[in-house]
């Protein structure tokens, strides 16, 4: 790993260690304007110095590869508390030149800063594993259980799609000055949201994680249903609550919160509890009050609590299914449950997610 624009002027000493000062992983990358010749052949190493964490094992990997290209690697494995990440910073700032690491922490850490290069590579690809001594089988069975339970779960899907797959998205939001602990804002209507939110008696970061979850921020954002803007409001929705222009940001918020006030009358009178009540709320917003009525009835009639919330989102996902769609306490009909449930879980993981990094 390197600056596509290494500083010219770094020299540094040929020893086998060295203490560098670990710098916080979100340090951003600075606009270095120098000019150098990139590496881009392991062959082009020979004569430079290249920084490793200590006991790396890509030490052994540079030395090799200096027997083959005739040419000495000046190898410095850096001593105190510093890891591959921290190195990657300070290629990003221009402290060093030169690092090697293994390519997936390379490839999210080229997204994140803007002004390094993660060729060549020096290096075949190498399984990684973890030894367990002969004596410890329950060990390794708890290990090997642990690795698939957790390989095969729906966050390991959902990480790797979004950091290796959806490599674009994570290069947005790398790039992004929102959604960081470093700025601490969300998006730029942060002050619209804190204004509309205090209307509802909200914490900001829940009305901003519903904004999120239904257009990404964006207020030009449009579904194949007609739903529109940051809020995503139906026009028949948007005209019952005066709002004009779908497109304009405090318009549409302004809409969407007085359609969210009447939701939170309508529940209130049903739900005392008020975190549960806000599970119907956001479900009504998502699919209508009607089908979460219809789902209150069913658990009502088959025996569960219709105003506890993980009874009704149940209820609401058998909607989608004709035997009871079709269920005579059933008003409103079909109802592709799963989308409200998702969408209340999404929102308030989310709101979590948000209150850890961002202030109130």
């Amino acid at each position: 790993m390197q600056q596509k624009m290494p500083p010219g002027q770094a020299k540094l000493p040929e020893v086998v260690e060295k203490d560098i000062k670990s710098e916080p992983a979100d340090v951003k990358s600075p606009v270095i304007e120098i000019h150098a010749r990139l590496i881009t052949k392991p062959s082009q190493l020979a004569g430079e110095t290249v920084m490793l964490p200590k006991r790396s094992a890509y030490r052994s990997t540079l030395l090799e590869l200096a027997d083959e290209i005739s040419g000495d690697i000046n190898v410095v494995e850096v001593g105190g508390k510093i890891d591959d990440e921290a190195l990657i910073n300070k290629v990003a700032k221009g402290d060093i030149e030169y690092t090697v690491v293994q390519d997936n922490l390379a490839e999210l850490k080229e997204a994140y800063f803007t002004n390094i290069k993660i060729r060549p590579i020096v290096g075949a690809s190498h399984r990684v594993a973890w030894a367990i001594r002969k004596n410890s089988p329950q060990l390794l069975k708890e290990l090997n259980r642990w690795i698939q339970e957790k390989k095969n779960g729906a966050l390991f899907e959902q990480m790797y799609k979004k950091y290796f797959i959806d490599r674009q998205g994570y290069k947005e939001r790398a790039a992004s000055e929102y959604l960081t602990h470093e700025t601490g804002k969300l998006c730029p209507y942060d002050p619209l949201l804190k204004q509309y939110s205090a209307e509802l008696s909200w914490d900001w970061r829940l009305l901003a994680s519903q904004v999120f979850q239904e257009s990404r921020f964006k207020p030009n954002a449009k579904s194949w249903a007609g739903a529109a803007g940051l809020l995503q409001l139906m026009p028949a929705t948007a005209g019952e609550f005066g709002v004009r222009n779908l497109s304009d940001p405090e318009d549409n918020v302004r809409g969407a919160v007085k359609f969210l006030k009447w939701l939170t009358a309508f529940w209130s009178k049903k739900i005392n509890d008020k975190d549960e009540s806000l599970k119907f709320i956001l479900a009504s917003y998502n699919c209508g009050a009607g089908h979460v009525e219809d789902a209150q009835r069913l658990a009502e009639k088959y025996g569960n609590n219709p105003g506890r919330w993980d009874d009704v989102a149940y209820w609401l996902l058998q909607e989608s299914k004709v035997q009871y769609s079709a269920d005579p306490v059933v008003k409103y009909g079909f109802c592709r449950g799963i989308e409200p449930v998702t969408y209340v879980n999404l929102i308030l993981e989310r709101l979590d997610h948000y209150r850890r990094f961002v202030a109130s």
